[in-house]
């Protein structure tokens, strides 16, 4: 079984980096959660595990390919 998690470090990062439409786009996150996450009407702590993983994984997988 794959373990999922939230790590708010990485999801940060992704929101300072990418817009919401390329998050959306590549997570199936609504454009509206990414952009209360981004202003701060909404805390990374409150987002559902399911989301939040989503998000790391985006992070991780961005974070690999600009290492390169």
């Amino acid at each position: 079984m794959k373990q999922v998690y939230a790590d708010s470090t990485k999801i940060k990062w992704l929101l300072e980096n990418f817009t919401p439409y390329y998050i959306h786009k590549h997570t199936s996150v609504s454009q509206s959660n990414i952009n209360d996450l981004k202003r701060g009407k909404r805390k990374i702590e409150n987002l559902s595990i399911a989301v939040g993983a989503k998000l790391t994984e985006l992070a991780i997988k961005e974070q690999e390919t600009t290492q390169e």
